[in-house]
């Protein structure tokens, strides 16, 4: 499996860098909402032919996505998170969880990921959100094996408002960005992009985070696995560069020609924030959206996946199928004369 297969259909050749490290797997965890942006991240990995020649494990609660064609295709070890595995989060509080964003079976979807910290038959899993898209060679995740884990750092808000909340000058910003990018902060964690070694899938890791969560609430889990690692003295936590999980808001915060530098450098950009992703209907229609240089390029590389292979363009036309018949007043309505 892999995405060997997608790499060879766009170059005819599946890496540009040596042999795999052994025992690495790639993970992901997504339902059917990310589908579309699951299948640019997959291009984008096989377009810079980058970490195609893992084996990939898919995580997912929601059945449906093990239909889809693509998933089918790369995915080497399927996951379906039933009952017993979602009940070990029933504990943990959604109260200082954004409302829009707490779930009935789960304080926030996120929680979700902490299933990525699991044996699964490999010694390190590097774990990717879906809502990423790869720009360069990122072969050096698979590398990282003196910590246990490995994260990148959040970029704040202080870099771009200041203290009375306005927006700070453009060359103010900048200038706090490159201060950022040079030192990051490792006391922070987006747990967006993850390198995860032996030690943290053994099963005492995970009962670690539950217990840290459901000790009082957080507002996110990537802020649990910061205070659980930060108290503990068994598990230890690396640095990534933040061009290995670069928040594209951030990055519209810069001039167009500093946006443009910084993507040359950029390995894995991440489309941080619930209600403006560059897929969702209801952004893309908002009047007052501002069009972002990242929300352009994102939508380029989606038009590219739809036809990189016979195998991009069949798993694209099924998800336009299965969004025109959600859409659909039809379905809608016999959705409603069966409840």
């Amino acid at each position: 499996m892999s995405l060997r297969r997608l790499a060879l259909a766009i170059h005819g050749a599946v890496s540009t860098s040596g042999p795999p490290e052994p025992r690495t797997a790639l993970i992901f965890v997504l339902n059917s909402a990310f589908l579309r942006p699951f299948h640019v991240l997959a291009y984008s990995l096989a377009r810079v032919r980058t970490l195609t020649k893992y084996p990939i494990i898919v995580i997912s609660e929601d059945a449906a996505v093990f239909r889809d064609p693509l998933v089918r295709a790369v995915t080497d070890h399927q996951i379906l998170a039933g009952p017993e595995q979602i009940a070990e989060f029933a504990n943990i509080s959604p109260e200082r969880v954004r409302e829009d964003l707490r779930k009935g079976w789960i304080a926030k979807y996120t929680f979700l990921k902490w299933l990525v910290f699991q044996d699964y038959g490999y010694d390190r899993h590097i774990y990717i959100d879906a809502d990423i898209v790869a720009l360069n060679d990122c072969e050096h995740l698979a590398a990282l094996s003196e910590h246990d884990l490995y994260g990148a750092p959040v970029f704040k808000r202080d870099l771009i408002i200041d203290e009375t909340g306005a927006r700070r000058p453009v060359v103010e910003r900048e200038q706090r960005m490159s201060a950022f990018l040079a030192d990051g902060n490792e006391r922070s964690l987006n747990s967006g992009v993850m390198v995860i070694n032996r030690r943290a899938m053994e099963p005492e890791f995970r009962a670690g985070l539950i217990a840290t969560a459901e000790s009082k609430p957080y507002t996110v889990e990537q802020a649990v696995v910061r205070d659980f690692i930060r108290r503990s003295d068994r598990y230890s936590m690396g640095a990534l560069s933040s061009y290995d999980n670069f928040n594209h808001g951030f990055l519209a915060s810069l001039s167009a020609p500093t946006q443009l530098k910084h993507l040359d450098r950029v390995r894995l950009l991440h489309y941080v924030g619930a209600d403006k992703k560059p897929w969702n209907a209801a952004y893309i229609d908002d009047p007052t959206r501002i069009e972002r240089l990242t929300d352009s390029l994102w939508r380029i590389l989606e038009r590219e996946s739809r036809t990189a292979s016979p195998l991009t363009r069949r798993a694209a036309q099924r998800l336009d199928r299965l969004e025109k018949r959600a859409a659909s007043p039809a379905v809608e309505e016999a959705v409603e004369d069966q409840l």
